[in-house]
């Protein structure tokens, strides 16, 4: 590999299109290359041929005044490793969501609510939830709240606003 043509292509590039992020700039570009060239083996001579098209674009994107243009390069929010990482979070998350709701859907009512919130604990990795219900029969509304490591406790609000233990 021609290391100077790949350093010299690679300072032209940030030289000619003087980026806020050089840095950004270059993983941006590289990564326009490698998409470019995904699926085929790297051949040397490439490097030569985008340091001789940096040098031909330059000339083109040069307006009446002699200025250079600077191209527009596609900017990544984030890198692939980041992306990938970042989605198997999303579907760890997804996977606890969809168990939790399995196991839920085979319950009673009763069950079911003790159920989600042992589960939001566990899917949040929180020490407490809380969760109410409407007792449609008697107008109340049902609190239940857990905590980690302890039983669910339940305390009904009447609807005159008074409290009462279950």
């Amino acid at each position: 590999m021609n290391w100077k043509s790949f350093v010299e292509w690679m300072t032209a590039e940030v030289i000619l299109n003087r980026p806020h992020d050089p840095v950004q700039f270059c993983r941006d570009l590289l990564g326009e290359k490698l998409s470019e060239n995904s699926g085929t083996n790297f051949r040397p001579d490439l490097i030569t041929d985008w340091l001789r098209n940096c040098y031909t674009e330059a000339t083109a994107l040069v307006d009446e005044h002699g200025v250079i243009q600077g191209k527009k390069v596609e900017t990544a929010s984030k890198s692939l490793p980041e992306q990938i990482t970042e989605l198997r979070k999303k579907i760890d998350a997804m996977q606890k969501l969809l168990d939790a709701s399995s196991t839920i859907a085979t319950l009673d009512p009763l069950q079911a609510t003790e159920n989600i919130v042992s589960e939001t604990c566990r899917i949040l990795n929180c020490d407490r939830a809380t969760i109410f219900t409407v007792d449609r029969y008697v107008y109340v509304y049902i609190c239940m709240f857990a905590c980690m490591h302890t039983h669910i406790h339940t305390h009904t609000y009447m609807n005159t606003h008074t409290q009462a233990n279950l």
